[in-house]
């Protein structure tokens, strides 16, 4: 999560530009939670280091648009940074962990994606995704609006917000769907992978002097088949 600004304005409300990342991946099976939280951190070390510092692909969630955790429905199992769900319809938006911090989302800014290969580079991915019109910041905004509007119907992702009267969550739906054309059937394989299992995943710095488990080493995971997806909105405590 980036926040690019604070802003307090007259009427009270404290407001704040962030940036949210999401890891998108086409996973080939169902992983599990722990493996895609692993996959997660694996990739934000190889983003950092290839940066040597802070990067702007460093990711702040990750989901799979083809199989959701195995075990996303077992109590405590939960991790935060784990999308359990496939479609993109509700992201969380980094930094708003409950209902009661009053953040609301008062407007989607921007919305981007590329793919990368294996190595978190893009070589020879000649450009970024473009935005399909369901894809983009507008429709994103319009879908505030139809949750502001107390719509429960089954078109409306935010139904269950409306009657918090806090938006935290926003539908890149139409984007994740781009991303999923775009990478074309190449898969990442996380199940059963030997470095995101219990004996294999090792962090750097462990004490035990055991070599630590690196993204490049992941076995099964074709270029084209992750993606970053971010998102840029304006959150603040009030709602004008």
């Amino acid at each position: 999560m980036g926040v690019l600004g604070g802003l307090d304005v007259g009427f009270g409300a404290n407001m704040q530009i962030v940036r949210t990342n999401y890891l998108v991946v086409n996973t080939a099976t169902q992983p599990t939670t722990k493996e895609m939280a692993r996959f997660l951190a694996l990739y934000n070390v190889q983003a950092t280091q290839n940066a040597a510092g802070h990067s702007g692909l460093t990711c702040d969630y990750i989901l799979s648009e083809s199989n959701a955790p195995s075990d996303a429905a077992t109590t405590g199992i939960d991790d935060p940074t784990v999308i359990t769900t496939t479609t993109g319809a509700a992201l969380p938006i980094a930094g708003q962990h409950s209902r009661q911090t009053g953040q609301n989302v008062i407007a989607v800014l921007a919305v981007g994606a590329t793919l990368l290969n294996k190595n978190g580079t893009t070589t020879g991915i000649t450009s970024g995704l473009a935005s399909a019109l369901d894809a983009n910041a507008d429709r994103a905004n319009s879908d505030l609006l139809h949750a502001l509007a107390g719509v429960t119907d089954v078109d409306s992702t935010f139904g269950d917000n409306v009657k918090y009267g806090a938006l935290q969550t926003v539908n890149l739906s139409g984007m994740v769907a781009d991303i999923k054309a775009a990478m074309a059937g190449n898969d990442a394989d996380l199940s059963g992978e030997t470095l995101l299992s219990d004996t294999g995943f090792v962090e750097k710095g462990n004490a035990t002097g055991a070599a630590p488990a690196t993204f490049a080493g992941i076995a099964d995971v074709a270029d084209e088949s992750i993606a970053v997806l971010t998102c840029v909105t304006l959150m603040g405590t009030g709602f004008a």
